[in-house]
This record gives C-alpha cells, sequence and structure tokens, in this order.
C-alpha cells in the first residue's frame, strides 16, 4: 500500500456531517419532513445522506483510500436500508459481505 497524505479535505465534512447526523437525531423525530417553499422532504434521505458523507470522510481519512471509505459507506447504508424495508434475515447481510468482498477482491486484482 502505498504511504500518501491522508485526505484532511474528506476528514473535515466527515466530521461536520457527524455533527450534523447528530443533531437530526436529536432534535427531529424519523417521521417528520422539513417543508421548503412548497416541496415536503423527508428527514429519512435527509438522514442516509449525512451518514453516507460521514462514514465515507471518517473511513477514507483513517483507512487512506476513498475506494474503502467509499465502500463501507456504501455498505452501511446499503445495510441501513435493507434493515428499514424489514429485511432483517442474516442472509441479505451475507449475501451483502460477499458482494462487497467480491467488489474489493476485483479492484484489488486489477492493480
Amino acid at each position: 500500500m502505498k504511504r500518501g497524505r491522508r485526505p484532511w479535505l474528506l476528514f473535515i465534512p466527515g466530521v461536520l456531517s457527524l455533527a450534523a447526523l447528530s443533531y437530526l437525531v436529536y432534535y427531529y423525530p424519523p417521521d417528520y419532513q422539513f417543508l421548503i417553499s412548497n416541496f415536503q422532504i423527508p428527514v429519512l434521505p435527509v438522514w442516509f445522506v449525512l451518514l453516507f458523507i460521514a462514514v465515507y470522510g471518517i473511513f477514507s481519512f483513517f483507512l487512506n483510500s476513498k475506494r474503502r471509505g467509499f465502500m463501507l459507506s456504501l455498505f452501511a447504508v446499503i445495510y441501513l436500508l435493507l434493515r428499514l424495508n424489514g429485511l432483517t434475515h442474516l442472509l441479505f447481510l451475507l449475501l451483502l459481505i460477499v458482494l462487497f468482498g467480491l467488489i474489493e477482491l476485483f479492484y484489488i486484482k486489477r492493480k
């Protein structure tokens, strides 16, 4: 693995989105809808986007790899979306782990 500079420009938005995510969880119920002009935006998509940015920024910094940070954040968001939709069987988690493991092996083999 090459030793390079840590992506500080991803870590700072990751921490800020983690703070915004904490604020969102603490002050708004899950069925709340933001009213912007004539549009009502549910809080759950905003929560998932903030979670993705937070996990991506923090794991990209600690793993020193943007690709692995992206994969881990995508894994976390997809797993939580499956849980939200009631797909809680252990098989779904195992399939997701195998899928992301194979994608990671594909990128390792490609180098």
